[in-house]
């Protein structure tokens, strides 16, 4: 009976998951193509005025008819192209920036996040009563606790911690954020990893380190896990943005498979469980080398996609060439 509602649950909360998917899937299709792609590659002027206007409302923007622009000349991509690009350090330190970035941080987010109840359980946290005789109550209650427990490390962590992050992330700015994560995240796991012996002897000190735990999740999404899919997304050019942003993203998931298969080879040397604590001070380490990376990056606040392309962008104009219409900005009289 308790396996076949756990499995029923399992289906349930799968099916659930699509909802919102197939809402976002939705919008992702009928949205338009971002005028700077439309403009600067495809150089279709009349069409990025189409989607200028479908961003800023209806009128706002028009095509003057008998005013002749400068045709742009943006660089097409290519791979040319692209190795003349990062080859010039200015541009390879911030590709190497935001992938090294995100490779340290999904170290120690997956390699929490993917075992967090293997923690709580080898921290004793919520354990089953020792009174239960029942094969299927302990299952039942340890299931449960663990769902606690994770409800407990979202809500006071991971929660407030986006929360607070997308409240400043404009006024602090992207890199100073970061670089504040993952100082506070080695301090954290350092401690973590060194107290851990002392701090899973006693209820009490369950309790502190659970908070620590909490902590963890907060600063993590008030920090790197937040501004790592940000800054990609803002400090390339339009023609390698997404190029870049893969590049990052992929390294990122590359450190949280690595992060994963050494979890589950290192906890039990030595004894089950045994090991997690010099996990902990293994993820501190590398947040310390996170500090280093996000020095290679560029604040992106308040600054335009085209100054942080580290290009001249008046180069990629032809003056006396036809190219289009001029895009006449009409949202004041």
């Amino acid at each position: 009976m308790l396996l076949r509602d756990l499995d029923q649950i399992w289906r349930l909360i799968i099916g659930l998951g699509c909802i919102p998917a197939v809402v976002a899937l939705y919008f992702r299709l009928t949205i338009p193509e971002t005028p700077r792609f439309t403009m600067d590659i495809e150089n279709n002027v009349a069409q990025a005025a189409k989607d200028v206007d479908s961003y800023l409302n209806a009128g706002l923007y028009t095509v003057e008819p008998e005013a002749v622009a400068a045709c742009a000349n943006a660089r097409e991509a290519s791979k040319r192209d692209f190795f003349a690009y990062f080859s010039q350090w200015k541009n390879l330190k911030v590709l190497i920036g935001t992938a090294y970035s995100w490779f340290v941080l999904d170290i120690a987010f997956y390699g929490l996040s993917l075992n967090s109840s293997t923690i709580l359980q080898a921290i004793h946290f919520g354990s089953p009563s020792r009174d239960l005789t029942s094969a299927a109550a302990i299952i039942y209650q340890n299931i449960h606790n663990v769902c606690v427990g994770n409800l407990v490390l979202s809500l006071a962590g991971f929660v407030p911690g986006y929360w607070v992050c997308f409240c400043v992330i404009d006024s602090w700015g992207r890199k100073p954020i970061q670089l504040m994560g993952f100082a506070v995240l080695t301090v954290l796991f350092v401690v973590m990893g060194s107290a851990y012996p002392k701090l899973t002897e006693t209820s009490a000190g369950q309790s502190v380190f659970v908070a620590l735990y909490c902590l963890t999740n907060f600063f993590q999404n008030f920090g790197p896990n937040t501004t790592t899919f940000i800054i990609p997304g803002e400090a390339f050019p339009t023609r390698y943005r997404s190029t870049a942003h893969g590049i990052s993203a992929a390294c990122g998931k590359l450190g949280a498979v690595l992060a994963q298969l050494a979890f589950n080879w290192l906890k039990d040397i030595g004894g089950e469980n045994n090991w997690i604590g010099h996990i902990l001070q293994i993820f501190g380490a590398f947040m310390i080398t996170g500090v280093a990376s996000t020095l290679l990056i560029p604040e992106t606040k308040q600054k335009t996609l085209e100054l942080l392309s580290n290009e001249d962008q008046e180069e990629f104009m032809r003056t006396g060439t036809f190219c289009g219409h001029i895009l006449t900005h009409s949202l004041y009289p």
